[in-house]
């Protein structure tokens, strides 16, 4: 088994555009034994 992580820095504004990009179908994902792959968003809190 294997985990990996990304940390990806992007500009306001283009966490949806980045979140759909990972939503396809890709070879990682018909590859023997997946079983997730998950994407992350974590947003500045407002102070």
């Amino acid at each position: 088994m294997w985990v990996e992580t990304k940390t990806i820095t992007i500009q306001a504004g283009f966490e949806e555009q980045i979140v759909q990009r990972f939503c396809g179908e890709g070879a990682v994902e018909k590859s023997p034994g997946f079983i997730d792959l998950s994407v992350l968003v974590q947003k500045p809190s407002s102070k």
